[in-house]
């Protein structure tokens, strides 16, 4: 896990070197879970940023990029 500060945004970046997200599906019907949907919704309210990579090592990386905002 690796938190940054860059300018006026806040970075998030999660790695694992597991069989990815999207391969640890096992039917072609099944939907991500809802947490992750929860996210990105959320990150969404935030007006930032939410992606996915599986092809990072054979496992999974998510970026998270959020807006600081001083009150």
């Amino acid at each position: 896990i690796e938190i940054l500060k860059k300018g006026k945004n806040l970075h998030i970046r999660v790695t694992d070197n597991g069989v990815g997200i999207m391969n640890n599906i096992t039917k072609p019907t099944t939907k991500l879970g809802i947490g992750i949907k929860n996210i990105e919704t959320r990150i969404n309210y935030l007006s930032g940023l939410f992606s996915i990579n599986q092809e990072y090592k054979n496992g999974s990386e998510i970026i998270i990029v959020v807006p600081i905002v001083k009150e």
